[in-house]
C-alpha cells in the first residue's frame, strides 16, 4: 500500500473520529457549557485515546466539573503520549490542587508537592512561561513552610515576572503587599493588574478577593460584577467558586435573598467536595 494512500487513510479516519462531534464539543466547550462538553469528548475518546488535542480538551472539562481523579488520569495520558505538553504539566498542578479536597490528610502533602512538580516542569521546558511562573511565585508566596513556602524564592520568580511579563508582574505585586499588609500599594497593584491584562477575568476576581479580605464589601461586588462581565478563559475560576463568593458578599451585605439564590446557584454548577462544604455551611448560616 502506497504512503499516500496510508495517509488519506488515516487523514479521512481523523475526521470520521473528529468530525462534527469534536465541533460541537469544542463550540460546548468555549461556551463553558463544560458537562455537556465533558461527556461529547468521553465518547469521542472512546474511539480514538491518542487523540492529544482530544485529551486536554477532556482533562480541562472534567476538571471544570470537578471530576479531579479522572482528569489527572486523563492527562497522566495526554503527558504519556506528548511529555513535553506545557499546558498538560500546568493543568496537571491546577488538578493536583484540586485533589486536595478529595484526599485523606496524609496524602494532602504529596498533592501539593505534585502541583509544584508539574508548574516547575513547565518553567524547566519554557523558563518565560507566565502562568507556570506566577503558579510557583503564588505557591512560595502562600504555602506554608512545611510544605515548601518560601518569601526568598516568591521574591526572585517576582523578578522573573518583572522581566517577561510586566502585567503579571503588576498582579504578583498586589498578591504580595496584601500578604505583608501594604494594603494601599496592593490595591494600585491589582487596580494595575486590572488595566494591563485584558484576555482574562482573573484580575477582576483577585481584587474583589482582596477587597472582601478587607471588608470592604461595595467595592468587593463592583469588581466581582467586572469578573462575571469579563472575557473568560478556562482556567479563569469556575461558576460554583464565583456564585459562591457572590453569595458570600450579599449576606456580608445584608442581602439575605440575593446571598441564598446565588448560593443555590453555587451549588448545581459542580462545586468540589470542599467548596460543596462552604456552600451548604453558608447556607445554614443564612
Amino acid at each position: 500500500m502506497s504512503r499516500v494512500l496510508i495517509f488519506t487513510l488515516l487523514l479521512c479516519w481523523h475526521s470520521i473520529v473528529r468530525g462534527d462531534n469534536f465541533a460541537d464539543a469544542i463550540s460546548d466547550f468555549d461556551n463553558r457549557d463544560y458537562q455537556n462538553a465533558a461527556s461529547k469528548f468521553e465518547t469521542l475518546y472512546s474511539k480514538n485515546s491518542k487523540d492529544v488535542d482530544l485529551l486536554f480538551y477532556l482533562a480541562r472539562s472534567q476538571y471544570k466539573v470537578a471530576k479531579y481523579k479522572d482528569a489527572r488520569s486523563t492527562i497522566d495520558q495526554l503527558i504519556e503520549l506528548d511529555p513535553a505538553h506545557l499546558d498538560a504539566h500546568y493543568l496537571a498542578g491546577i488538578v493536583y490542587m484540586g485533589l486536595l479536597g478529595e484526599v485523606n490528610l496524609f496524602r494532602k502533602l504529596g498533592m501539593v508537592k505534585s502541583a509544584l512538580k508539574s508548574w516547575k516542569k513547565v518553567v524547566e521546558l519554557d523558563a518565560e512561561h507566565v502562568l507556570a511562573n506566577y503558579a510557583v511565585f503564588s505557591f512560595y508566596l502562600n504555602a506554608p513552610g512545611i510544605v515548601g513556602g518560601d518569601m526568598d524564592k516568591a521574591l526572585d520568580i517576582l523578578k522573573t515576572l518583572e522581566s517577561i511579563s510586566p502585567p503579571y508582574a503588576e498582579l504578583a505585586n498586589g498578591v504580595l503587599n496584601s500578604k505583608l499588609e501594604n494594603f494601599t500599594e496592593a490595591e494600585k497593584h491589582y487596580l494595575k493588574a486590572t488595566e494591563m491584562i485584558t484576555d482574562r477575568a482573573s484580575p477582576f476576581f483577585a481584587i474583589a478577593q482582596f477587597y472582601f479580605q478587607n471588608e470592604k464589601f461595595e467595592k468587593s461586588l463592583a469588581a466581582l460584577e467586572r469578573y462575571q462581565q469579563a472575557k473568560k478563559i478556562w482556567h479563569d475560576p469556575g461558576d460554583a467558586i464565583a456564585f459562591y463568593f457572590l453569595g458570600s458578599i450579599h449576606a456580608n451585605l445584608g442581602n439575605t435573598d440575593l446571598a441564598k439564590e446565588n448560593l443555590d446557584r453555587a451549588l448545581s454548577s459542580y462545586p468540589n467536595k470542599q467548596i460543596r462544604g462552604l456552600i451548604e455551611d453558608s447556607l445554614d448560616d443564612l
